[in-house]
């Protein structure tokens, strides 16, 4: 009887395994866009975000008394700016913490006990970029043991067999394993990360038994991210840490530093302040956040949410992990931060006025996240009622939708002052309100600036091992202070007023969205 039993459990066994390998295998097939049907829900938030806009700018001509919606919206960005404050001392601390931790000693260095595939999207990078990456992490004490190094390749680049076969020559014997996925983009797909990585990751998961999903970590990075040693450690050691590693996505800092000297200071300005969002982000105490380019994730958890979406509505791949996995999963998905800052690049062209513009390029992307928005929004509305959800919503609304808001309040108080209103509209408890919120807002921001700045001074020296150069860094930071509004004006109010517009005027057009999205989405 027992012998029975035996053999049953491992009939079942072996269909389970062989179902799931006809099912990642079936991915290989040309990927088909998931109908989320959010459309309406795009254009409804798009619709209400301008509408408005629309208002705050008109209303002053109209002599419209707006001051109880201004001094609303400033309440609301001065809690946000009081919690993202609260969150970067967070990471001051961690950081510190980490640092005594691993580089004065204090800890033995661990073995390493999950199987790491870690990923590396490339495209049009350059060999000596890739390499750079690859070789940082052939580097690590367990590479030889621990690592599989995925190397993610689409066919639209036509130097890819070259690419890997060099890299390959290079560090193949340094990994477990060093392995290519070369991804053919579906008509239906939007090119760029997640579709290739999507495809990279299903691939080599059809290959492998389903017995070490529940020990291998996803680790995806840029390709131009420099992954410290100390990074898988402190991974294992939050892994260990956690009630179940496999409801968990584990997010590190970002920081520029490999190439800030050789970009305009526009571009390095408006990276350091994305950089101080992104960890402010990460190092929230509510566990609800947003991983930034660069994440680690078990498989088991990817195979239960299904891996990434492809879509046009799903292009921050980072961004949309989380929602999807909030909403797929029947847990409670935690964003834990990794303190072990990432070293990346800022994004370059061939000259000053092409690195602007690629900058620009990367602002159109990280817009779309209202797309992502709209699909949390359908399900917040149409499942049972979620604390956590609407919070996640709030903070998608805060990323995407809350800063245009931010920006018309400003332009309709300059329109009152202009226009001699102000004084009408804001007296007494207002007024004082008024100059309350708006003095507690900036300091707030400086404050906050200023402790990245001091935490971004701390890695590039202690961590990098960055040389120290006074003069050339007090002018960058000088730099940086002076173009900030330029920066928010040109990288973040233009884009993602443009985005929303897009949804609105453009929602049922797809061939001049896709046109749009094909020219606007590049690496």
């Amino acid at each position: 009887m027992d012998g029975l039993k035996k053999l049953i459990a491992r009939q079942e066994k072996k269909e389970q395994i062989e179902s799931f390998v006809r099912r990642s295998i079936g991915t290989m097939e040309p990927a088909r866009r998931p109908d989320k049907n959010i459309a309406a829900h795009k254009f409804f938030l798009a619709l209400v975000l301008f509408s408005a806009v629309t208002l705050l700018l008109v209303a002053p001509v109209l002599h419209i008394d707006l001051s109880l919606l201004v001094l609303l919206i400033m309440s609301v960005s001065c809690l946000f700016m009081l919690l993202r404050t609260v969150n970067i001392l967070r990471l001051a601390r961690r950081l510190v913490a980490s640092i005594k931790r691993y580089i004065h000693g204090t800890a033995v260095a661990p073995s390493l006990k999950w199987h790491h595939l870690i990923v590396v999207p490339i495209y049009k990078e350059s060999i000596e970029t890739i390499a750079n990456t690859i070789g940082a992490l052939s580097r690590h004490r367990d590479a030889a043991s621990h690592y599989v190094v995925l190397c993610a390749h689409e066919t639209a680049d036509k130097d890819h067999e070259k690419k890997f076969r060099r890299i390959h020559e290079m560090f193949a014997h340094r990994f477990s394993d060093l392995v290519k996925s070369v991804h053919v983009l579906d008509p239906m797909e939007c090119p760029g990360k997640a579709a290739n990585v999507n495809h990279a990751v299903r691939f080599h998961a059809a290959s492998q038994p389903f017995e070490v999903y529940s020990w291998t970590m996803v680790t995806v990075i840029d390709c131009d991210t420099l992954v410290e040693e100390r990074y898988f450690w402190e991974l294992e050691r939050m892994a260990s840490a956690a009630d179940d590693p496999h409801s968990v996505i584990f997010a590190a800092p970002t920081f520029f530093e490999n190439n800030r000297n050789a970009v305009p200071c526009l571009v390095r300005a408006m990276d350091d302040l994305w950089s101080m969002a992104a960890a402010a982000n990460i190092f929230s105490n509510s566990k609800l956040g947003f991983p930034i380019s660069n994440y680690s994730l078990s498989l088991q958890m990817l195979e239960a949410m299904d891996y990434w979406d492809v879509d046009y509505d799903s292009v921050g791949e980072d961004f949309h992990t989380f929602i999807k996995a909030s909403i797929k999963l029947k847990k409670n998905i935690r964003l834990v931060p990794v303190a072990v800052p990432m070293n990346n690049e800022n994004v370059i062209g061939h000259a000053y006025f092409s690195s602007v513009l690629a900058r620009y390029s990367q602002a159109l992307r990280h817009a779309l996240g209202i797309s992502s928005t709209a699909y949390l929004f359908k399900h917040v509305l149409t499942s049972s009622f979620s604390v956590r959800k609407w919070l996640l919503f709030l903070l998608c609304l805060e990323s995407h939708s809350f800063p245009l808001l931010y920006f018309a309040t400003g332009i309709y108080v300059f329109e009152c002052v202009y226009m001699g209103n102000f004084f009408t509209y804001f007296r007494d408890e207002k007024l004082l309100l008024f100059g309350g919120l708006t003095a507690a807002t900036v300091a707030l921001l400086n404050v906050c600036f200023g402790i990245y700045k001091a935490n971004q001074f701390f890695i590039r020296h202690r961590w990098f091992r960055k040389p120290f150069n006074f003069v050339e860094e007090v002018r960058s930071d000088i730099s940086d202070v002076v173009v900030q509004p330029l920066c928010f004006i040109g990288y973040f109010f233009v884009p993602f007023g443009f985005r929303a517009y897009q949804h609105l005027v453009f929602w049922t057009n797809k061939g001049f969205y896709n046109r749009i999205e094909e020219s606007a989405r590049k690496y």
